[in-house]
C-alpha cells in the first residue's frame, strides 16, 4: 500500500474539493496503474516541498491553484493537458456529437472546407446486411452534407457516389464486374478551387484509383493505376492524402519485399498534378538504418495522415509534407505510439533529416492518426487518434491480453476504442487532449481547423464490422486564447 504524507493528504483533498484531478485517480473502465500512482506520489512530494512556506489551509489552496494540473472528466491513463502551454488556450465543445447518417450504419467520415462551408462525407453500410466482416465489403455508397461554420446544416444528406450506378464508373469488383456488387473502399478527399479529388481503394484492383469531380460530384476524370500494382509490397489501406493548391500528394504503406521485417517498412509517397498525372514518387524511411543496422522504432505503418505545411508556417523554413503514423508495427510487444516526420517537397520527396519525432505515447497503445491538420491562426497541430481498450488488444493478439473485467479477448471490438484529438504547439508539445464522442468509443478520427474553429468527424465501426449500430458523427470546438 502506498502511504501519503500529511501534506500530500491535505493537497489531495484540496484538489479534489475543487474538482482538479491530477491523473492519480482512475475513473470508469480503467483500473489504477500502480506505476502511475507512484509517479503521482513523487509529484506530490515535489509539490509539498514547494508548499513549505504555506501557513494554513487557505494558503496551501492558493498555492495549489497555481500548479498546472489537468482538470475535469479525463482518462487517467491519457492526461488531458500538457504543461508549458496549458495557460495559453481554452477549448470548448460548441456543438455535437451530431449524427450524420440518416439510415444504416455510418462509417469512414471525411471533412473538407470550401470558403466558409464545412463538407462532411461518410459512407453508409445498409443495416439489412447485418453485422460481420462481410457487411463492410459491399454497397457502401458515399454521402455528404454541408454545414456553416456553426454547424448549422446547409444541405441535406445527398449522394456523392452511388456505388450501384455504372454511369461513369463500375464500382464492382474489377476482376469480376458481371457478378459483383458495387462498393467503395478506404478513401480520402480534398477540395482545390472548384474541384474535388478522391483517392480510393477499388474492389479487385491492386492499384488505387484517383478521381476528379466538380463540386456536385459529377465525374470529370479518373485513373485507376495509382501506386504499385502489388498489394503485398504496397498496401493502400488508410492512406494519407493532401494538397498544396497545385499538386496532390498520396501516401501509402510500403511494406516492401521483406514483409516480415517491420524495420524496413517505409512510406510510399506520390505527387500528382491536378490533371491526375504522376509527377514524382519516393519511398521514405522515417528512421534510416545507422551503420547498416535497422531499427523497429520509428517505422511506417498503416493508418496514417499527410499534411502540407508551407514555408513560414509551424516553424518550418521550406515547404514540406508532415506525415503521421504509428511508430511501431501492429502487435509489437513494446508500447506503440504515434510519431511524425517531414518530407521535402522541393527535394524529390526526400526525408527531412532529423525531423522524426515521437509525439504521443501513453500507458496503452495508440494508433490510427488518420486525421491531422494545423491551425494557421494559433499555430497549433490537431491530431486525431485512437487508444486500445486494454493491454494487448491492439493488433488482435489474444494471448497478449492482460486479464481484466473490462476487456475480454472473446468479445472486444477491435480498433474501436477511446478516441481523441491531441492539440499541440508547433514543436508538438501537448497543449490539450480531448476525448471525442462524449467519452464513448469511436474510430477513424478526422479533423479540419481554421481560425478559431476545430471540426472533427469519426465513426463507431469496429475492424470486423460486428457492431449493429454505428453512426458517423461531427463535432465543433472553439479555440479561445487566454
Amino acid at each position: 500500500m502506498i502511504k501519503l504524507k500529511k501534506c500530500e493528504l491535505a493537497l489531495f483533498f484540496i484538489i479534489l474539493s475543487n474538482f482538479v484531478l491530477s491523473g492519480c485517480l482512475a475513473f470508469g473502465r480503467k483500473k489504477v496503474n500502480s506505476m502511475r500512482i507512484n509517479e503521482c506520489k513523487e509529484k506530490a512530494d515535489g509539490i509539498c516541498k514547494s508548499l513549505k512556506t504555506a501557513k494554513n489551509k487557505k494558503d496551501i489552496k492558493e498555492k495549489a491553484t497555481d500548479i498546472n494540473i489537468s482538470d475535469g472528466n479525463h482518462n487517467p491513463l491519457f492526461p488531458e493537458k500538457g504543461n508549458e502551454d496549458i495557460k495559453k488556450f481554452n477549448f470548448s465543445l460548441e456543438k455535437g456529437p451530431t449524427v450524420l447518417n440518416t439510415k444504416g450504419r455510418g462509417l469512414f467520415a471525411n471533412l473538407m472546407v470550401k470558403n466558409n462551408e464545412i463538407w462532411a462525407t461518410y459512407q453508409i453500410s445498409p443495416s439489412s446486411q447485418g453485422a460481420g466482416r462481410g457487411s463492410l465489403t459491399g454497397l457502401k455508397s458515399l454521402y455528404y452534407k454541408k454545414f456553416d461554420r456553426d454547424l448549422k446544416q446547409q444541405q441535406t444528406e445527398s449522394y456523392a457516389i452511388d456505388v450501384t450506378s455504372t454511369e461513369y464508373f463500375n464500382w464492382g469488383d474489377l476482376k469480376n464486374l458481371e457478378n459483383s456488387i458495387g462498393d467503395l473502399g478506404d478513401h480520402k478527399l480534398v477540395i482545390i478551387d472548384d474541384y474535388i479529388y478522391m483517392v480510393a481503394i477499388l474492389a479487385g484492383n491492386e492499384y488505387a484509383g484517383l478521381f476528379k469531380f466538380d463540386l456536385e460530384f459529377n465525374s470529370i476524370d479518373y485513373v485507376t493505376n495509382v501506386g504499385l500494382g502489388d498489394h503485398m509490397i504496397e498496401r493502400k489501406l488508410d492512406m494519407g492524402f493532401t494538397d498544396d493548391g497545385n499538386s496532390l500528394y498520396i501516401q501509402f504503406f510500403h511494406q516492401g519485399e521483406e514483409d516480415n521485417n517491420p524495420a524496413t517498412w517505409k512510406a510510399g509517397v506520390y505527387q500528382f498534378s491536378t490533371d491526375l498525372e504522376e509527377l514524382k514518387y519516393n519511398t521514405v524511411d522515417p528512421s534510416p538504418a545507422i551503420d547498416g543496422v535497422e531499427s523497429d522504432d520509428g517505422i511506417f505503418s498503416t493508418g496514417t495522415s499527410l499534411v502540407f505545411v508551407p514555408a513560414g508556417q509551424m516553424g518550418v523554413e521550406s515547404d514540406r509534407l508532415q506525415s503521421f503514423t504509428p511508430n511501431k508495427d501492429n502487435g509489437n510487444p513494446n508500447r506503440i505510439g504515434i510519431h511524425t516526420f517531414g518530407i521535402d517537397v522541393n527535394n524529390d520527396l526526400q526525408l527531412i533529416e532529423d525531423s522524426r519525432k515521437d509525439i504521443i505515447e501513453v500507458d496503452l497503445d495508440t494508433y490510427f492518426p488518420t486525421g491531422s491538420a494545423f491551425n494557421e491562426k494559433h499555430q497549433l497541430w490537431v491530431v486525431g487518434h485512437t487508444m486500445e481498450n486494454c493491454e494487448g488488444e491492439h493488433g488482435g493478439v489474444p494471448e497478449a491480453f492482460i486479464e481484466s473485467d473490462e476487456c475480454d479477448p472473446d468479445t472486444v471490438l477491435y480498433e474501436l476504442g477511446p478516441s481523441y484529438i491531441s492539440i499541440m504547439d508547433a514543436d508538438f508539445n501537448l497543449v490539450q487532449r480531448i476525448q471525442v464522442n462524449g467519452g464513448e468509443d469511436a474510430f477513424r478520427v478526422m479533423v479540419k481547423t481554421l481560425e478559431d474553429d476545430i471540426y472533427v468527424v469519426y465513426d463507431e465501426m469496429d475492424k470486423d464490422g460486428e457492431v449493429e449500430t454505428s453512426d458517423a458523427k461531427i463535432e465543433h470546438y472553439k479555440i479561445m486564447s487566454k
